[in-house]
């Protein structure tokens, strides 16, 4: 018997292309695709971790339940204050 390691992923709609042309290309915001777009990957297939963060823009005089893509939310930060030393 083999396992192997997985995790459980979901995928989000391509980003607004209004909010993304008037961001400059920097606010990816999208929406949830639902249960249905449950994925299990192989962690080993992982090439990226990112966050999608939930916030509620008015587009056309409606606010939205969206998420914007954030890219490794906290991981930049993991060797804050650190610096690697060559002369060591």
């Amino acid at each position: 018997l083999q396992f192997d390691d997985i995790t459980l992923v979901t995928l989000y709609s391509h980003p607004h292309p209004h909010l993304l042309e008037q961001s400059y290309g920097i606010l990816a915001s999208c929406t949830k695709l639902g249960e249905v777009s449950l994925q299990v990957v192989k962690i080993s297939a992982i090439q990226a971790v990112v966050t999608m963060v939930p916030h509620h823009p008015v587009i056309n005089g409606v606010a939205e339940d969206r998420y914007f893509l954030v890219e490794k939310m906290g991981m930049e930060i993991a060797h804050f204050g650190s610096e690697e030393n060559d002369d060591e």
